[in-house]
């Protein structure tokens, strides 16, 4: 009886505190969103929920636990956060520990697990209430004595949990023997995809950071992609960054970092046109430079009405100028933009540029 009493009291606080949980669960999200924002950190999302009443009733009912009041149970309030990359979880962790109060016998960190036969993926649960000196603030001060759960995940663990929960087997003493290594394989196939994504992250990282001194010194032996084109757009001893510097001037606009949209639309239009290397790029930057201002100049308007000028809009013209000669490729590139009358589209741009070249070719 005293059993069903504990329940019931406990069931009827959470009705009258549910409305606070939430309310926590919301300020808690806030207050990450806000500690780990970040250039270098991204996340892949921050989810909150509070417990449902059914879910607390069930959890209520198990055998060997028993709950005097609602405060027992640290899992009320939840807010789990996913990070794209399973280095980035100590970073969160650390922040976590330095902006909240930390219920450390309560908070488990499966990453220490080292059971070579241990199912399900590793991440880290804090268990925590805000800090004093937050609730000193006004907008937290009602959270005082609240706790809550942070998960802390990579996406690939917690694609992982999201499943091993729908097939409802979290020991491996629920699983049949012959399916325990296909879980087994599938969990050493996560985390090595987990590690190798992470290593791809710090391979493109030093690829990018190098790029300037490769260019500098070897501008033929290093290809086209976006990470290259989008240093040599940012030098401004490049032929390129120089077209695209005359380019601003003349419309009167600032020059702006360039867009991993447009910097991709460069890579696949100079693969169209057959060049392989900066070097290449740079080329025909020199070739064709007064083409590419006088296309801008003739295409009206004083100055020219491009809203915004970023550090590629000379490459892209530049890739532009080039495409033109073969209607084909300049079709194919163009096919992607959702005009109305690309063959038309294609036709004009050809005689332009067809123009620029023949007034070009008669002024040497």
């Amino acid at each position: 009886m005293a059993e069903t009493s504990s329940h019931d009291r406990i069931l009827a606080e959470y009705d009258q505190k549910l409305a606070l949980y939430k309310a926590l669960t919301g300020a808690a999200s806030d207050l990450l969103s806000k500690i780990l924002a970040s250039d270098i950190l991204q996340l892949h999302s921050i989810t909150a929920r509070c417990k449902d009443r059914d879910s607390l009733s069930h959890k209520l009912h198990k055998l060997g636990r028993d709950y005097n009041s609602l405060s027992d149970l640290t899992d009320v309030a939840a807010v789990r956060v996913t990070t794209y990359f399973s280095e980035d979880l100590n970073t969160v962790a650390s922040k976590i520990e330095q902006e909240f109060n930390v219920d450390w016998p309560n908070s488990i960190d499966k990453r220490t697990a080292h059971e070579p036969d241990r199912f399900g993926y590793q991440s880290v649960h804090f268990v925590v209430s805000i800090s004093e000196a937050r609730c000193a603030l006004a907008e937290y001060s009602r959270f005082r004595g609240f706790k809550l759960e942070i998960q802390v995940r990579s996406i690939l663990q917690h694609a992982w949990a999201e499943i091993e929960h729908d097939l409802g087997y979290k020991s491996i003493y629920g699983v049949p023997r012959q399916v325990r290594r296909r879980f087994s394989r599938v969990a050493g196939l996560l985390e090595l995809a987990d590690e190798e994504f992470s290593g791809i992250r710090r391979e493109l990282k030093n690829y990018a950071a190098a790029m300037p001194a490769s260019i500098a010194a070897r501008p033929e032996n290093v290809g086209i992609d976006q990470i290259s084109i989008r240093s040599l757009v940012g030098m401004e001893s490049s032929v390129t960054h120089r077209l695209s510097a005359d380019i601003a001037n003349l419309c009167r606009r600032e020059l702006l970092p360039p867009t991993d949209v447009t910097l991709a639309g460069c890579v696949r239009a100079f693969a169209l046109v057959g060049l392989k290397t900066i070097a290449d790029v740079e080329r025909m930057a020199k070739l064709n430079y007064d083409i590419v201002i006088r296309y801008l100049k003739c295409m009206g308007g004083d100055p020219p009405l491009i809203l915004e000028v970023h550090e590629d809009i000379g490459a892209r013209h530049l890739a532009f100028a080039l495409l033109s000669a073969s209607p084909g490729k300049l079709y194919e590139y163009v096919s992607g933009f959702n005009l109305p009358d690309p063959h038309s589209y294609v036709q004009m741009q050809i005689s332009i540029f067809e123009k620029l070249r023949q007034e070009s070719a008669q002024s040497l």
